[in-house]
């Protein structure tokens, strides 16, 4: 990695890689510009949102800092992958903050993962249960605001056919959280979904990282990631395992599954390769969080530290 990629420690414990002072600057210079009406194409900030099931509390902890900070229209495009597809989501409502709380909460207390539940017959993943709490009563998307919203809002599926990837527009769908459950879905461990005549499965299967064709079709001039796990995570032995038997009544998927952590590898280094002609920064967590992680406790304080992270990066450049 070179010296203008490395990867910086705050004193607040987050670590962040790439080019920090300017990605912030560009916000804020953006949003300058937006609240005066003045032209601001040539600042073009992508936000992209990996995967990560219940790590998704840090992720919504960091965007709910954006929101906190009137950043969230910076952004001209924002992609989802898996749970990253419903952090944009409620970020480009602006309600981030209640959408993170999903996780403090209802993923807790239904829950979301439960073996009990697979072994009795069941999905071992509740998605569509999930999905519904996205869709309706006091924690639903504004799906107006969204579709309202000048921000973009992608999210990446997974055709269950095909495994090729799938870019959907949540602003051109008709229930928008169609888009966020067919990105969610656990590939082998939970219910599927289908739009527009096609099975998807999870977004994370094709795309586990933002892939450089991607990046280079949403063309942004400066790239935020926020990652939901940490920089060292790689895709151990045991992690092997269980992919094989996510896929076991899809065989025809394996070969793509087993090069989930291949294909997160080589993205990233062509994202820190080309870090001269579009600036990025990734939000690496300072603490793992386990995917599957039920201490309500735990996960409102991994939370409240991303959140204290994220606005502790724009106080080191002076930016508040």
């Amino acid at each position: 990695m070179s010296k203008a990629n490395h990867i910086l420690k705050t004193e607040s414990g987050m670590f962040f890689e790439g080019c920090p002072e300017k990605v912030l600057r560009a916000l804020i210079e953006k949003k300058h510009l937006l609240d005066k009406s003045m032209d601001s194409n040539h600042i073009r900030p992508l936000l992209i949102v990996l995967s990560g099931i219940m790590r998704g509390a840090d992720g919504g902890g960091r965007t709910t800092a954006l929101e906190e900070l009137g950043l969230i229209d910076s952004f001209d495009n924002m992609l989802g992958i898996s749970t990253g597809a419903g952090i944009i989501a409620y970020a480009a409502s602006h309600q981030s903050e209640l959408g993170t709380s999903i996780y403090h909460e209802e993923c807790v207390h239904l829950p979301l993962v439960s073996v009990i539940r697979a072994i009795k017959g069941g999905h071992l993943a509740d998605i569509h249960h999930m999905a519904n709490i996205l869709r309706y009563g006091k924690k639903s998307i504004n799906q107006k605001k969204l579709k309202n919203s000048r921000v973009n809002t992608i999210a990446v599926t997974t055709c269950k056919k095909t495994g090729e990837r799938k870019l959907l527009n949540l602003k051109e769908l008709n229930d928008v959280v169609d888009g966020i459950e067919a990105s969610f879905a656990i590939v082998g461990a939970s219910n599927h979904i289908e739009i527009n005549g096609v099975e998807y499965i999870d977004g994370g299967l094709s795309m586990p990282f933002p892939q450089k064709d991607v990046i280079e079709k949403i063309n942004p001039t400066h790239i935020l990631i926020v990652a939901n796990k940490t920089e060292k995570e790689r895709m151990l032995s045991i992690h092997r395992i269980i992919a094989k038997w996510m896929v076991r009544d899809m065989k025809h998927l394996q070969p793509d599954i087993l090069k989930w952590q291949d294909r997160f590898d080589t993205s990233l280094k062509d994202l820190r390769d080309n870090y001269k002609n579009i600036p990025y920064l990734i939000a690496w967590s300072g603490n793992d969080v386990f995917p599957i992680e039920t201490s309500q406790k735990k996960l409102i304080n991994v939370t409240r530290d991303a959140n204290k992270h994220m606005k502790d990066l724009f106080k080191k450049y002076n930016l508040l």
